[in-house]
């Protein structure tokens, strides 16, 4: 599994975007978490910042915590509860006033009609003699 930053660059390409700052990058380190192994993208300034060479994967705490996050969370396991919801984003009214419902009429009044006659008086026919010109 590839762990990358989303960026405009192409997902099935070799540069991607740095794990920690989203810079276009091609250089990868193996992380190993719970016996698999990952290829992150970090940029050399982000890999140099976050060295740690006294740890498992030789990376500093902030930046190793962050990939088993982000592991933890794309990882699909057996009866696992996702940690981001999968319900569909409430939409919320940004109005300043409160909902107020669109009138119900009864069932046995009929609905209001709209006129789509146009208001202006049709045009006066041509006369009979114009018309045989016009062929």
């Amino acid at each position: 599994m590839n762990i990358y930053s989303k960026t405009h660059l192409p997902k099935d390409g070799w540069i991607l975007g740095c794990f920690q700052c989203s810079r276009p990058t091609s250089k990868t380190i193996e992380y190993n978490y719970k016996s698999k192994t990952y290829n992150v993208y970090v940029c050399t300034k982000c890999h140099t910042d976050n060295k740690d060479d006294t740890r498992n994967n030789k990376l500093n705490f902030k930046l190793s915590h962050s990939i088993e996050l982000y592991i933890n969370d794309h990882t699909l396991e057996p009866y696992k509860q996702p940690r981001i919801s999968l319900e569909p984003p409430k939409i919320r009214s940004h109005s300043r006033f409160p909902y107020v419902p669109a009138p119900v009429f009864p069932v046995n009044t009929p609905t209001p009609s709209i006129n789509l006659q146009p208001k202006s008086p049709p045009l006066p026919p041509l006369p009979p003699h114009e018309l045989d010109n016009i062929v």
